[in-house]
């Protein structure tokens, strides 16, 4: 067995930073969007960037945003409940500048002072590497289950 090339050895090291960094992003905006750091949050989508829930419940709306001002307008302010977004079991495949992520989606909430799951199901992504950095192009959230009362 012959000894890796410092090519390939290289061009290792950049494919592990790009899934550390994608991980990073992926985490990010769990914890963005529960501290309600709302530009921060904003900041890990491209300008041009699609943010679509679909429920498979056939009682709850199916939204879509596009567009970083958009996902703003929305956010702004939109302080809540008190909860935690949980991103599990990431898969992520990468292609240059370009990836494709796939994780499990779980949604905690305070319900009288109790820890309630309030719905769960998948993430599934597109990001791009911009100016050394991970965004989402498209961040589509699949919610599985979700439960009528928050």
């Amino acid at each position: 067995m012959s000894k890796p090339s410092l090519d390939d050895l290289a061009a290792r090291l950049l494919a592990l930073e790009d899934e550390r960094g994608i991980l990073q992003t992926l985490n990010d905006y769990c914890h963005f969007v529960d501290y309600h750091m709302e530009r921060e949050w904003v900041e890990l989508f491209t300008e041009d960037a699609v943010y679509d829930v679909r429920y498979r419940q056939k009682d709850m709306q199916s939204a879509r945003i596009v567009g970083r001002a958009e996902l703003a307008r929305r956010v702004s302010g939109a302080r809540g409940k008190m909860q935690k977004h949980l991103m599990s079991m990431p898969r992520i495949a990468i292609t240059g500048d370009s990836a494709q992520a796939e994780s499990y989606l779980t949604v905690l909430i305070d319900r009288a002072g109790v820890p309630w799951l309030w719905r769960f199901g998948r993430f599934r992504d597109r990001l791009v590497k911009r100016h050394g950095r991970w965004l989402f192009q498209e961040r589509i959230i699949e919610v599985d289950l979700t439960t009528s009362e928050a």
